[in-house]
């Protein structure tokens, strides 16, 4: 069997080691593992069914029948992009673009490896130009440090508890967003709890009752165009103000911050909404801090404070609609139509009604999302740590339960 020297660890794959500090053997990674090839599978033959279809970045779908039962981890085998490493705990299906993995189980945790590859990454190990592939062979002959089996469970509850966290805070702004959604279709659509009262017809909206208003965005709502600074005030060392330019860094909600600019030109507040204005147009985010928005962004913000109810009011219009006159989807939005844009306008009792019920679901997901990068940081801190036997399994335990 091959032995290994820290040295051998990929450079620009796994950080936080150091031969100082690093504890356990390192081992041959196709001496514990066995990688097998994804099975083609064509959209036109896949059926309607449960079971996740892994390509060469995640799911890509689902089929009624597995390839094979999990626990595996999928690795992404080839293509231009990123060669993802995903966990699966239940019956799977892998395309050709991938691999899915068995495990020599008195040997290897499968989580473990997980934890471990998913830090290390795969594109550094990536031949080829026109259509690169990570091959089965230069994967398998790169070392791994092999704690003790029972070290590597605990490792992997330590690091998968954290992980279940996180999962369970998405899931609970996924349920929260949904509430407010369908409360604000409920009053603002449908008007179900105004049924009982008289309505107008309106040549914009149809029938509203009566003592609403049809309005404009425009006229309820400060409109702020983003505008892009020269490419040498960008940096990522933290010099400025976050910058964002477009939907390549948005998150779920939040924005994910990657680049920083020194010159401020379009600057956007802590929770005003952020539209995309060019393809794909009319996809949102909010800002949880004070940041820069190039032109392919605008910010909004209520006169009135009630960002709720226009957050929901724009994901409403562009999740059904995302159409403009003649029904030609949106490349482009300019500021002339976003003040145009027509919405509902009810008393000012009933707008502070809805905030009254959504903005604590929308702070509550708000304060998820900050725990969520908290646990994330740790997470990220202690994997390496664990694995290179820096830190003691217990005392990352007692560490972890603080947090979760």
């Amino acid at each position: 069997m091959d032995e290994y020297r820290i040295e051998d660890l990929p450079p620009g794959g796994v950080s936080g080691f150091s031969a100082d500090t690093f504890r356990w053997p390192l081992m041959r990674i196709g001496d514990l593992v066995d990688l097998h090839y994804g099975k083609a599978l064509v959209e036109d033959d896949r059926d309607p069914g449960t079971v996740p279809v892994y390509g060469s970045n995640g799911v890509t779908g689902s089929h009624s029948e597995p390839l094979e039962d999990g626990p595996t981890v999928v690795l992404g085998r080839k293509g231009q992009g990123h060669l993802g490493v995903k966990w699966c705990d239940r019956s799977f299906w892998v395309i050709d673009t991938a691999y899915y993995t068995s495990f020599n189980r008195d040997r290897i945790n499968p989580k473990y490896f997980y934890y471990f590859t998913d830090q290390m990454g795969l594109n550094h190990l990536k031949v080829g130009t026109s259509n690169p592939s990570l091959q089965r062979d230069v994967f398998c002959d790169q070392p791994i440090p092999l704690p003790p089996l029972p070290v590597q469970r605990r490792i992997a509850d330590i690091l998968g508890a954290l992980d279940d966290k996180i999962e369970l805070n998405r899931r609970m702004n996924e349920t929260l967003e949904a509430m407010a959604q369908a409360l604000y279709r409920h009053w603002f659509v449908d008007f179900g709890p105004f049924q009982d009262r008289e309505f107008v017809d309106t040549a914009e909206l149809g029938p509203i009752p009566k003592g609403w208003e049809v309005t404009t965005v425009g006229n309820t709502t400060h409109i702020n165009l983003g505008q892009s600074p020269k490419s040498k005030y960008y940096n990522e060392e933290g010099d400025g103000l976050v910058f964002h330019q477009g939907v390549s860094t948005y998150g779920w909600r939040f924005p994910v911050h990657e680049r920083y600019c020194s010159k401020k030109k379009r600057v956007a507040d802590e929770g005003d909404i952020l539209i995309s204005v060019r393809a794909p147009v009319g996809r949102l985010n909010i800002a949880d801090r004070k940041l820069i928005i190039g032109r392919g962004l605008t910010a909004l913000r209520r006169e009135d404070g009630n960002q709720s109810f226009l957050f929901y009011f724009l994901k409403e219009f562009f999740d059904e609609e995302n159409k403009i006159g003649s029904g030609t989807v949106f490349n482009s939005i300019t500021k002339s139509v976003l003040n145009d844009l027509e919405m509902i306008g009810p008393p000012p009792e009933v707008v502070e009604e809805f905030e009254s019920i959504v903005r604590p679901m929308d702070k509550q997901i708000r304060n998820n999302h900050e725990e969520n990068k908290t646990l994330a940081e740790t997470r990220d801190y202690l994997l390496p740590k664990l694995i290179s036997g820096e830190i003691e399994v217990d005392a990352a335990e007692k560490a972890v339960e603080t947090n979760v």
